[in-house]
C-alpha cells in the first residue's frame, strides 16, 4: 500500500544492527506501531482524539524515542498537522504504551493519519567530529583560557573566542565538539537553534559546561538541566558519542567523549575517552582505570543528548502504521438560513480588519453527567464540599465556613484542551447556585492547568459589596477566563469552591450548568489601547510591597537598578508582594485587559525557581485575574536569569464596576515559596509591567 507522501507497507517493523560500544554487537532493536483509536467522521471543528499504541525495545539499549502523527488530507498528500510527542523532551523507551494526540480540521474533506517512532539519538554526529581532528601533539594541553581551537558562534554570536593558537583544554574541546556536531546537524536539517536557547543563554550553557556553578557533574549538568538529553546511570547503556564527566579520588576532574570500556572477564574496569589531558599533551584517546589510585566510579557521570525534531525522523523510524485506506471524513457545519433585515442607512465603509477565530473547541453541556470530570478536595486540610453531577450540571456544596473551611473542586480531563501559545482562549463557564443574596455566595475560581502543572490562569469571583459579579438562584450567568498558554500540549479546566468567610453563607450550592472554549489568533485581537506603563526609572512609583507576616514569612523586598525585586528567606513558607494602586488605571465597557509583566531571576536551574503568581484586580474586589507559574517538570515556564520573560495576564472585569466610584485596577506580582526543591534564597525581578486593553473578542 503507497500514498503520496511516503511508500511502505501498512505495518513496517524496522530492524537496526547496532555496533556502537556498550551495546551488544549484532542485537537488534524492534518497534511496532499501531493507531487504535480513531473517527470516521468529526464535525468541522470539533476536537477529537487519536490513541497510538507501541511496543519497544528501546530500554534494552538505553535508546530513546519520539512519536509522531500527520494528518493527511486524503485527496492530494498535502499534510494538514504535524504533530510529535517526545514526552516532555525524554522520549518513549517501552516496553509499551499509548500517546494519544487531538486535533480539530476546520473545513469539509477526507483524512487519514499516520503515526511513527523515531530515534532521539544522534550520537554518530560526535563521533564523526570527534574523530575529525587530527592526531596527537597537534593542539597542546593547557588549563588556562577558553580551551577551544577556534572562535565558538551561535546564532551570529560569538560565545567564546579562540585565545590561543596552539593549545586547549578537556573543557573547551568537549564544548567545541558539542557545539560543532550539533550546529552541523541543525545546518543539514535547516534547523538554527539548540534546544530552545537564544545565545545569552547559550553563554550560561557553557558556563555549566565549564563548572563554573560548582557542580561537580559539569557537562553533564548543562545537557539535562537545559533539557537537551538524559544523564546515563546504568554504565552498560553507555555508547560511543556519549559525554563523561570523569572525576578520581584526589578531586581532579575531565570530561571527555566516550569511546569504549575496558574490560576484564566481562567487567568493566576502566574507560577509553577522547578528549584534552595533560597525560598525552593535547588532543588524544586516552584510557583511564577504576581504582584506589586513578578514577573514583562513584563520581563518574555519563549523558546522551538527544537530537530535535527533524525531517530526517521519517527516513530513520523505527516502526508506522496508517489508517488509509480508509479515511476519516470532516462533515461540514450546517449554514443557518439568515433572517431578513432591514436595510440600514448607508454609512461610510471602515477598513477592514481581519477577524479573529471565535469558534468553539470544546464544549461541556453535561448531558451525560460526568462527562469525564472528576471531583476532588484536600482532605487533609479543608472540609470537602458534597459533590453531584445530575440534572445536566455540575454541583458543589460547601458544609463549613468556620472550622476547617470548605474547599472542592469538579476538574476536567487533563487533555481536554489542545494548547498554542499564538493563541488567547477564552474559556466561558455557565454557572448559578442556590443562594438569593448575591453577597452570600461563596468565592468561587474558574481554573486553566497545563498539563505539566508549571502554569495555571484563573478567575476568582468573591462576593464582595453587593456581590453583583457572583451567580444567584433562579439563573443561569456567564463568567469568562482568557488565559495564554506559555507552553505547546494539553490542559485541564476546573471549577473549586473556596468557603472560608463566614460572613457568606455556611451551606451554599454552585453549579456548573456548561463550558465552551473559543481561542483567538493573539494578532488579530482588535482596538488595542496601551492604558499604562510602568518601569521603575525613578522608584517604586505607586507599587507597594505587602504580604501576611502573622502566616507567612516574608521575603526580602527593595529595588536593583530599574527593578522591583523580592528574595525569598525559606523554602517551606514564604509569600510576600508587589502590588501598584487603583488609580492608574480605569476600566471601561466591553474591554479586555491584559497585563503584561517582565520578570527574570538569579536562579539557575529553571526547575529551581519559586513559585511565581502575577495578577489584575478590580477596585471593587469582586474579580481577579491570575497566572501561577511553578518550576514543576523542566521549569520550561519558568523565569530565566539574563533576560526577561513576558508573563501575560487577562481581566473581562465586571461589567457592573464601570463608571462607578470603584473602576479602578491594579496589578500584582507575588512570591510563593513553598516546595523543598525550590531555592529557599531565590530573587524574582520584575522590570517593566504594562496594562493594555482590547475590543471583547466576538463570539463565532
Amino acid at each position: 500500500m503507497s500514498h503520496k507522501i511516503h511508500f511502505k507497507p501498512t505495518m513496517v517493523i524496522l530492524v537496526v544492527m547496532l555496533c556502537w560500544a556498550g551495546v551488544v554487537l549484532g542485537q537488534e532493536t524492534t518497534a511496532t506501531l499501531t493507531i487504535v483509536n480513531y473517527p470516521t467522521s468529526v464535525n468541522v471543528g470539533q476536537t477529537f482524539q487519536v490513541d497510538v499504541d507501541y511496543t519497544a525495545n528501546l530500554w534494552d539499549f538505553g535508546y530513546r524515542g519520539r512519536i509522531y502523527l500527520d494528518v493527511i488530507d486524503a485527496s492530494d498528500g498535502t499534510i494538514l498537522e504535524h504533530r510529535y510527542d517526545d514526552n516532555s523532551g525524554q522520549g518513549y523507551e517501552g516496553p509499551s504504551g499509548t500517546v494519544s494526540f487531538t486535533s480539530q480540521i476546520m473545513n469539509a474533506m477526507e483524512i487519514y493519519f499516520l503515526a511513527y517512532i523515531a530515534p532521539m539519538e544522534f550520537n554518530q554526529w560526535f563521533v564523526n567530529q570527534y574523530q575529525s581532528y587530527p592526531p596527537m601533539g597537534t593542539h597542546q594541553y593547557d588549563v588556562t583560557g577558553n580551551g577551544v581551537t577556534h572562535d565558538i558562534v551561535y546564532q551570529g554570536e560569538t560565545i567564546l573566542l579562540n585565545d590561543s593558537d596552539t593549545d586547549c583544554h578537556d573543557r573547551g574541546i568537549t564544548f567545541e565538539v558539542f557545539m560543532d556536531a550539533y550546529q552541523a546537524y541543525n545546518a543539514s536539517q535547516e534547523l538554527t537553534s539548540i534546544g530552545d536557547m537564544v545565545p545569552e543563554e547559550m553563554r550560561a550553557f557553557q558556563e555549566k559546561w565549564y563548572g563554573e556553578d560548582s557542580n561537580p557533574k559539569q557537562a553533564v549538568n548543562a545537557i539535562t538541566s537545559s533539557n537537551l538529553g538524559f544523564e546515563i546511570t546504568d554504565r552498560e547503556k553507555v555508547m560511543e558519542g556519549d559525554q563523561v564527566q570523569l572525576r578520581d579520588h584526589f578531586g581532579s576532574g575531565i570530561a571527555g567523549v566516550f569511546i569504549d570500556w575496558e574490560r576484564d572477564a566481562g567487567d568493566i574496569t576502566g574507560i577509553q575517552y577522547w578528549s584534552s589531558q595533560s597525560m598525552t599533551n593535547g588532543i588524544a584517546v586516552a584510557t583511564g582505570y577504576f581504582n584506589e589510585d586513578e578514577l573514583d566510579s562513584a563520581q563518574c557521570y555519563y549523558a546522551r543528548v538527544l537530537k530535535p525534531a527533524a525531517g530526517d525522523d521519517w527516513a530513520n523510524r523505527y516502526a508506522d502504521d496508517t489508517t488509509t485506506p480508509n479515511v476519516t471524513t470532516v462533515i461540514p457545519t450546517p449554514t443557518p438560513t439568515p433572517t431578513p433585515t432591514p436595510t440600514p442607512t448607508p454609512t461610510p465603509t471602515p477598513t477592514p480588519s481581519p477577524t479573529p477565530i471565535g469558534l468553539p473547541i470544546v464544549d461541556y453541556d453535561f448531558s451525560e453527567n460526568e462527562d469525564g470530570w472528576t471531583s476532588g478536595s484536600v482532605l487533609a486540610v479543608f472540609t470537602p464540599p458534597l459533590f453531584a453531577a445530575e440534572n445536566g450540571m455540575l454541583s458543589l456544596t460547601s458544609k463549613d465556613n468556620k472550622l476547617r473551611g470548605t474547599f472542592g473542586f469538579w476538574s476536567s480531563p487533563s487533555t481536554a484542551v489542545p494548547l498554542d501559545p499564538d493563541y488567547l482562549y477564552n474559556a466561558q463557564f455557565f454557572l448559578t447556585s442556590n443562594i438569593d443574596t448575591a453577597s452570600s455566595v461563596p468565592q468561587i475560581r474558574l481554573r486553566f492547568n497545563d498539563e505539566s502543572l508549571q502554569q495555571s490562569s484563573c478567575l476568582v469571583i468573591e462576593s464582595a459589596l453587593d456581590g453583583a459579579f457572583s451567580p444567584i438562584q433562579g439563573g443561569v450567568v456567564k463568567r469568562d477566563l482568557y488565559f495564554s498558554p506559555c507552553l505547546s500540549g494539553y490542559g485541564a479546566l476546573s471549577f473549586d469552591i473556596l468557603n472560608f468567610n463566614p460572613l457568606d453563607a455556611e451551606f451554599a450550592t454552585v453549579s456548573l450548568d456548561q463550558v465552551v472554549v473559543r481561542r483567538y489568533l493573539i494578532p488579530q485581537l482588535t482596538g488595542k489601547q496601551t492604558e499604562y506603563t510602568w518601569e521603575f526609572i525613578e522608584g517604586p512609583e505607586d507599587w507597594t510591597f505587602g504580604g501576611a507576616p502573622t502566616i507567612f514569612t516574608l521575603p526580602v523586598s527593595g529595588r536593583a537598578g530599574s527593578c522591583l525585586l523580592m528574595m525569598s528567606m525559606t523554602n517551606s513558607n514564604c509569600f510576600g508582594f508587589w502590588g501598584s494602586s487603583f488609580s492608574k488605571v480605569k476600566i471601561a465597557a466591553d474591554r479586555l485587559y491584559r497585563g503584561q509583566f517582565d520578570i527574570r531571576t538569579d536562579v539557575a536551574p529553571s526547575t529551581s525557581v519559586p513559585e511565581m503568581r502575577v495578577r489584575l484586580m478590580t477596585e471593587n474586589g469582586q474579580a481577579v485575574g491570575v497566572l501561577d507559574i511553578k518550576s514543576s517538570g523542566d521549569g520550561a515556564a519558568a523565569p530565566r536569569g539574563d533576560i526577561n520573560t513576558c508573563y501575560n495576564v487577562y481581566l473581562y472585569p465586571p461589567q457592573n464596576a464601570v463608571g462607578t466610584t470603584l473602576d479602578g485596577l491594579a496589578a500584582a506580582m507575588d512570591l510563593l515559596n513553598f516546595d523543598p526543591m525550590d531555592d529557599p534564597m531565590g530573587i524574582l525581578m520584575l522590570d517593566r509591567v504594562v496594562i493594555e486593553s482590547y475590543d471583547r473578542p466576538p463570539e463565532l
